[in-house]
Order: structure tokens, then C-alpha cells, then sequence
């Protein structure tokens, strides 16, 4: 009965939400004879699994999330300006599921999961920016907890790296993945407009992380005690004892320390824009990498027996993985550039010119994490790496599916060279004298090839005057075989009213990367009320 009511609930709010028409508009205040603006907004999603009887997921109803953020600016002087913005984010799920309610909730640990996915109550998270700005004829200062956007691309991050990102719940939005992570950093910079036949623009700017409270990546955690509902899945061989589930894992990750110069990272960008418009980029970086390396350490594993109750799906072991690692150095420069090219605006197509963007890095020395059991010095191995990605935004028109406002089509493609992989022989779990694998960072096992290759697509176009969106998204990962297909259609009546349907769904076959979310297919309901 107390299921029902607080399914009720949750349904509630978002009626409560859909209540909320007319203008959208940030709220406007003067203090101390300044203005200050308030703005933000509020989300409902309520995710439904469309895969049944499965270890690792819950089919139906999974996930009743709201999140909020409050934004609130005070320009103080008229150079100078103070921002501050909150997040918050509740899965209601935990209170309708569980506790009894929801016999494969409690019988696959989802309610054990509470802890860290219910609510956001760390201050770290709770306290999403926090920045004062400065900025007068070219110069800008900002010191405090911020983002700090590099490159050009969408979907995979090359250069974009200053930020740590989010993966601790499978997203419900198109963000490729990632949410990124302010954190605390000084950035400044000077901008100058230039009358020269070459350039038009020219900017240099510089970053300092001076690893206060130093933030990594916050991976994917294994386990349905861990991750919840967006556990990964994979099939571990046991030999004479079949196959087990992918349980937890433990980590011994070595993080840098606060305030410590040794831990510092630098930032440089230098920046250019060309008289025919071509956007230019140059920038290094050395400091700690946002991603730790990790390879496994005794006792490499620890196997559990079926879960009480659980018979009914599976009746198998668990696999719990144990390793250890750290943050390494990372160094690396990269360039980025976008140009419009009006030879290629045809008139059959849409006469609008598509917009071209490339990115690359190159990285010196990273560290990979291996297979290797025993020996400590085949563990970690580094080698140089060259990656890129190009990318364009261009619009066509189709009479028959939009004659008016065309369909902007996006493809990225994404490179990754190895310079030197690794070829050791080792001991695995597969015994002694075996080949070790070098495991792509920040993955959930991608195996690493010389040359490795992605592949993503999008495809939108609205009507309606811009009301109503429907999207297409693909992603591929060449090398590793596997897929994300996520179809969505947003509604927006008003400028502070949103609505939105999406379906996501996963494919591959080597258990590693997105594929291990073949069992999380799933349909996406959202309702977002906004005043900004």
C-alpha cells in the first residue's frame, strides 16, 4: 500500500512541476544598490527498465530522481562580480522500492546502495560553483570553485580535461557520458582585438589548480551495493564452479594531498582567431591526472555465494575484484580549431555552410594499469599517445521529413594512437607465461589496441517554432564493439516548462565499455520547470 502512495508521490511533483506555466525569467533584486539575480530550476525523471529477470538490473520502475540547482550572481563593483550555485539531487526510488516493498530491489542489494545514491548530501557536491570574477579591458580574473571548458568537440573528451567528471549514475540526458565537476582553480586570462591582416583576435590564458581538496573522475562503481540500479554487468568463467556475477570492487587508490606543490597542475592556452574566421587553439598542461590507474593486488579477487533469496534469477557467485593504483603525472599539449566552410553551403542542401571542428593531443609518458598479478613492475607500463577527433555541424533539408527548418547533422570520429603498447608476457588469471593487456583509462576494461577508433552520430531538428525536438544518437566504439542508440523528443511550451521522452539502448559483445549496460535498457521520462 505504501508503495502505491509514495509512487503517488513521486507523481505528484511532477504534476506539481507541469503546474508551474508561463514566462521564464531569472528573479531580479538590487542590494546595496547592485543587482543580484536569482535563477534555476527543478527536475523530475522517472526512469523504466525494459529488461527483465536479470542479476544487475530492475525491470519497471527503477529510478524516481529530482535534482534542483539554485544560481545566484551579485555584481558588486562593475568590474568585479560574485557567483554561487548549489545542486541537489533525490532518488525517491530508495523510499518506493525499498525496505521490503519491492521483493528483486531488496533480494539484488539495490537497497544496500542507499548510502551512496539516495541523496547528495556532501558539501563537496552540495556546493556546485563558487567564484569571484574580475575582468576589465581584456583581462579576466576568476578565482574559486569553477568549469573550465577546453577544445571543440563533443562526445569524447581530448583536451577538456582541466575538470574531473561524474559517471556515478547512468546519465538520463544526451551528455556523452560525463557531467563535469567544478573544482577549485585561479584562471586568468587576457584577450585583445587586433586590426593585423592575419589575425583579428588573439588571447592567452593560464590555469592553476593548487589541489585544494583534490577531486578525481568519480568512476563507475561495481556492484549493486555501490552503483544501484546502474551496476555494470559482466559474465566471470569460474571454471568447475560455472560463471559468476561482477560484484564490488575494492580499491587502494594513493590521492594527491591537499595544498601540496607537488600535486599542483598548470594550465596554458593560447588562443587565436584568423581573419577568415578560423578559431585556433594551443594548449599544454602538466599535473595530476583526473583518472587513476589501477591494477589488481592480492588477493586479486574475492568470491561470494549466491545472495539469500536470489536463486530465483541466477543462483550464482559474486566476483569481487581488489586493486590498488594512484594518480599519475600527466602531461600532454593539444590543438583545436573550427572554420566554417561556405564552399560547401549548397544550395540543394540547405545553402548554410557546415562548421568543421578537430582536436588533438598528444601526451607524454601516461601511465596504463595491466593484468599482471604478481610481478609489481609489470603492473604499470607508460607510453606516449596521440588522439584525435574531428567533427561537423552542418544542416540539410528534407521536403519530405522538414522542409523548413532542415536537419542539423553531427558525426564525430575519434582516433587514439598508442606509440609503444605493451607486448610483456606475465602471470594473469589465466595462469603464468600469459600476454598482458594494457586496459584503457577511465573504462571499464576496454582493451587497448595500437589503434583504437569511435565512432558517434546525432541528428535533431525541431518544429513548432522550436517547441517541440526530436533527437538521434549513436555511439560506437569501433575497437572494443560496442554500441549506445538513444532516441528522444522534448516538448517545450513555454520558456520555463519542459518536457521530454527518451529511449536508450546498449549492444556489444567483448563485456567491456558500455556494453556491460546491455541489460539497462530503458525508457526516460523528464519534466524540468526553470525560471532563467
Amino acid at each position: 500500500m505504501r508503495n502505491k502512495w509514495l509512487l503517488c508521490l513521486a507523481v505528484s511533483v511532477s504534476l506539481i512541476l507541469s503546474g508551474f506555466v508561463g514566462a521564464g525569467g531569472a528573479y531580479e533584486y538590487t542590494l546595496c544598490g547592485r543587482p543580484l539575480t536569482v535563477q534555476g530550476y527543478i527536475t523530475q525523471e522517472i526512469d523504466y527498465g525494459l529488461v527483465r529477470h536479470k542479476y544487475d538490473n530492475q525491470s519497471g520502475f527503477n529510478s524516481f530522481l529530482t535534482s534542483a540547482m539554485l544560481e545566484v550572481g551579485y555584481q558588486a563593483t562593475d568590474n568585479m562580480r560574485l557567483y554561487a550555485s548549489g545542486y541537489s539531487e533525490i532518488d525517491w526510488a530508495y523510499e518506493i522500492l525499498g525496505n521490503g516493498r519491492n521483493a528483486q530491489w531488496d533480494k539484488k542489494g539495490f537497497g544496500d546502495s542507499r548510502h551512496y545514491n539516495y541523496m547528495r548530501t556532501n558539501g563537496n557536491d552540495l556546493l556546485h560553483e563558487a567564484y569571484v570574477t574580475w575582468a576589465n579591458e581584456g583581462f579576466f580574473l576568476r578565482v574559486g570553485k569553477q568549469i573550465v571548458q577546453w577544445g571543440e568537440t563533443d562526445g569524447w573528451r581530448l583536451t577538456n580535461l582541466i575538470n574531473p567528471i561524474d559517471q556515478r549514475r547512468i546519465s538520463g540526458d544526451v551528455k556523452f557520458e560525463t557531467t563535469i565537476l567544478p573544482i577549485w582553480l585561479v584562471r586568468a586570462e587576457y584577450n585583445a582585438k587586433l586590426d593585423t591582416r592575419f589575425l583579428t583576435e588573439a588571447g592567452v590564458q593560464f590555469i592553476l589548480d593548487p589541489s585544494f581538496q583534490f577531486r578525481g573522475n568519480q568512476g563507475v562503481m561495481l556492484g549493486n551495493e555501490y552503483m544501484g540500479v546502474g551496476a555494470p554487468y559482466a559474465d566471470i568463467p569460474l571454471g568447475p564452479l560455472g560463471t559468476a556475477n561482477l560484484g564490488r570492487i575494492y580499491k587502494d587508490i594513493e590521492l594527491p594531498h591537499d595544498f601540496d606543490p607537488n600535486f599542483f597542475s598548470y594550465g596554458l592556452k593560447l588562443r587565436g582567431v584568423l581573419s577568415d574566421g578560423t578559431l585556433l587553439n594551443l594548449m599544454g598542461f602538466y599535473g595530476r591526472d583526473r583518472e587513476f590507474v589501477a591494477a589488481p593486488s592480492s588477493p586479486f579477487a574475492i568470491l561470494e555465494p549466491p545472495r539469500s533469496g536470489s536463486d530465483q534469477y541466477d543462483n550464482r557467485w559474486l566476483y569481487d575484484m581488489v586493486e590498488s593504483g594512484y594518480h599519475p603525472i600527466f602531461k600532454f599539449i593539444g590543438f583545436s580549431a573550427a572554420k566554417e566552410v561556405p564552399q560547401l553551403a549548397f544550395q540543394a542542401l540547405s545553402n548554410i555552410a557546415p562548421v568543421f571542428r578537430i582536436e588533438s593531443m598528444y601526451a607524454f609518458n601516461r601511465v596504463y594499469g595491466t593484468n599482471e598479478l604478481l610481478n609489481d613492475s609489470k603492473k604499470f607500463v607508460k607510453t606516449d599517445e596521440f588522439d584525435a577527433a574531428i567533427s561537423m555541424d552542418y544542416k540539410v533539408r528534407m521536403k519530405w521529413l522538414n522542409p523548413d527548418v532542415g536537419i542539423t547533422i553531427n558525426p564525430t570520429f575519434f582516433f587514439q594512437r598508442i606509440m609503444n603498447l605493451y607486448h610483456g608476457y606475465g602471470t594473469t588469471l589465466a595462469g603464468p607465461n600469459q600476454r598482458l593487456e594494457m586496459t584503457n583509462v577511465g573504462t571499464l576494461g576496454d582493451r587497448m589496441n595500437e589503434n583504437n577508433y569511435k565512432f558517434a552520430l546525432m541528428l535533431n531538428t525541431q518544429y513548432m517554432h522550436g517547441k517541440l525536438m526530436p533527437m538521434f544518437f549513436w555511439m560506437r566504439n569501433v575497437t572494443n564493439a560496442y554500441d549506445m542508440y538513444m532516441f528522444k523528443l522534448s516538448y517545450t511550451p513555454t520558456s520555463s516548462l519542459s518536457y521530454s521522452l527518451a529511449g536508450f539502448f546498449f549492444g556489444g559483445k567483448y563485456q567491456t565499455g558500455l556494453e556491460t549496460n546491455k541489460n539497462k535498457d530503458k525508457v526516460v521520462a523528464t519534466i524540468t520547470y526553470s525560471f532563467n
